[in-house]
């Protein structure tokens, strides 16, 4: 399929370059993400981080023995440069840390100190800032298209985090949304009940849960029931569960939702370009990385029907977006 003319949101746009039928049934598309970071105004200052994050990745995969916490570890000295990277760290994996990923120019950490330019440029411009916004900015796109003429939505975000993706996405929808926030971390949703104020979101059409999901299945899947999301979003999430795990909560949700609704997931790729600075460089803990047919297979044997599935594919390689539709 030939590119397609980009599609322009308020914060970014995305191309459909290519969609391809797969032979086990499920459909993939190719997609050109882009955001405001991406403006030539940056262009230099993406060029330092971006070159930096190739030295830093180098090193680290000539050296495989070399552990986050090695004394010698020359990548992780030059991350943790930062101050800002130093508190985030308590942080990792939480929301609180993906919150200045998905929006670099946010000034304040969680402690109420100021986000320094060092920390901000990385959030900017490597590999990890640009993959969690392009997997938000793929979902949104897709939302957008499949529920343009919606006039009601009922969106369950699970492990959402401080909410971000979320808000933005459903922002671009024409009716009125309705949101159910789940998430183990009550801080993460006290902040999320915070944000939601900035978008304008009306106090009673929220309601946040803590819940681990996957400890109380048996309470998910009282509250799919409850709420009968359209749309069920569980960005980076998978990719800290276990296979068994995985597929227990992918039965769980699909069994449950309505016939229209839609469920959307990541997993990080092992073709993320600074991989080895992910793992070992900023020491992100607990990432299970997968190919993409190891994440279908998942889905298979959830006994989710293949050709219910769309897998998108934003052009950095961090992540895969996968989308099943009821």
């Amino acid at each position: 399929m030939t590119q397609q003319r980009a599609q322009e949101y308020d914060y970014f746009s995305v191309v459909r370059s290519r969609k391809q039928d797969m032979p086990e049934g499920y459909a993939r598309i190719s997609l050109t993400v882009r955001d405001r970071f991406s403006r030539s105004r940056y262009g230099l200052e993406r060029a330092v981080i971006r070159t930096s994050g190739n030295i830093l990745n180098r090193y680290l995969s000539r050296r495989p023995r070399t552990q986050f916490d090695s004394r010698i570890n020359i990548a992780r000295t030059f991350v943790y440069a930062s101050p800002s990277f130093h508190t985030l760290y308590d942080y990792m994996p939480g929301g609180f840390v993906t919150y200045h990923a998905y929006d670099p120019d946010r000034k304040r950490l969680k402690n109420g100190k100021r986000l320094d330019p060092l920390a901000r440029s990385f959030f900017r411009h490597a590999h990890d800032g640009i993959g969690v916004r392009s997997r938000a900015y793929a979902m949104a796109w897709r939302v957008t298209g499949k529920y343009r003429d919606a006039t009601e939505v009922h969106w369950m975000s699970i492990a959402c985090g401080v909410g971000q993706a979320t808000f933005d996405a459903a922002r671009l929808l024409p009716g009125d949304v309705s949101y159910r926030l789940l998430d183990m971390d009550g801080g993460a949703l006290a902040a999320a009940a915070t944000l939601s104020t900035e978008y304008g979101i009306a106090p009673e059409t929220l309601q946040t849960t803590q819940l681990n999901v996957i400890q109380h299945n048996d309470q998910l899947v009282a509250q799919i029931k409850g709420f009968r999301p359209a749309i069920v979003d569980a960005m980076g999430l998978f990719e800290y569960l276990s296979p068994d795990n995985a597929v227990l909560l992918l039965k769980s949700i699909y069994t449950h939702l309505q016939p229209g609704a839609s469920l959307f997931f990541t997993n990080m790729l092992p073709s993320h370009p600074h991989l080895h600075v992910h793992q070992r460089g900023m020491g992100w803990p607990g990432v299970i990385v997968r190919e993409e047919h190891e994440v279908v297979t998942l889905v298979a044997h959830a006994g989710i029907p293949l050709g219910q599935l769309t897998v998108l594919r934003p052009d950095d390689g961090v992540y895969a977006v996968y989308e099943v539709a009821v």
